[in-house]
């Protein structure tokens, strides 16, 4: 029996190895949780239980089984509506199905009419806005410079750079689009950062795309 409860300490110490190389944190702690079971015979035969050694795995497996309980749950599939499927595609699937939902939880959704101005030149723009469905033209000076439409940012030079906008947005149809506050998104970003890095990368594919077609 002693020999068994060793090669359970031993093969807990392989599982541990192995939950260091593994990349997936789910995975990473399945394998810490079903290691620390396996220290649980050696520690607890012994000829003076080490009950130290005992509470200490038990914290660690409590805490890890918490921690894989909100993974698994975060990583249920979830449902989309036909208009979330639409922008999941349209974001070019950069996004999880539930971090979509978790960034359209706080998204205002709205509506502009044909010939609506949604973006004033010259204002300190507050909030990043999506095209969703319609298209819209951007003028400087009464002259057009370009025309964006479904799956396009708009004013996402402004709200990078924190400048007035150097142009007019006006609906050339009538057009659906998402605002998010900039305070809120800061907000959401600082606890989700790689969130932030994904926009990012969406707002500036998007901005070299637009400077590519003006020039």
């Amino acid at each position: 029996m002693e020999k068994l409860f060793v090669s359970l300490f031993f093969a807990a110490n392989i599982l541990y190895c192995s939950a260091y190389v593994v990349r997936d944190i789910f995975w990473l702690r399945v394998l810490t949780i079903i290691a620390a079971v396996c220290t649980f015979p050696y520690f607890y035969f012994q000829e003076t239980p080490l009950y130290s050694a005992l509470f200490w795995q038990s914290a660690f497996l409590i805490i890890n089984a918490i921690n894989l309980t909100v993974l698994f749950l975060e990583r249920r599939p979830v449902d989309l509506s036909d208009d979330q499927k639409r922008l999941h595609l349209l974001l070019s699937r950069s996004f999880t199905p539930r971090e979509l939902l978790k960034l359209l939880a706080f998204a205002e959704w709205k509506e502009a009419q044909q010939n609506e101005i949604i973006i004033k030149k010259g204002i300190s723009l507050e909030k990043l806005q999506f095209i969703f469905h319609g298209m819209v033209k951007v003028e400087v000076d009464n002259k057009i410079v370009g025309h964006i439409q479904d799956g396009g940012f708009i004013g996402e030079m402004s709200f990078a750079s924190g400048e007035p906008t150097s142009a007019d947005v006006i609906a050339m149809q009538n057009t659906s689009y998402l605002c998010w506050q900039k305070d809120k998104l800061n907000a959401y970003f600082v606890k989700h950062p790689h969130i932030k890095e994904t926009m990012w990368t969406l707002l500036g594919i998007d901005m070299a795309a637009k400077l590519r077609t003006r020039t």
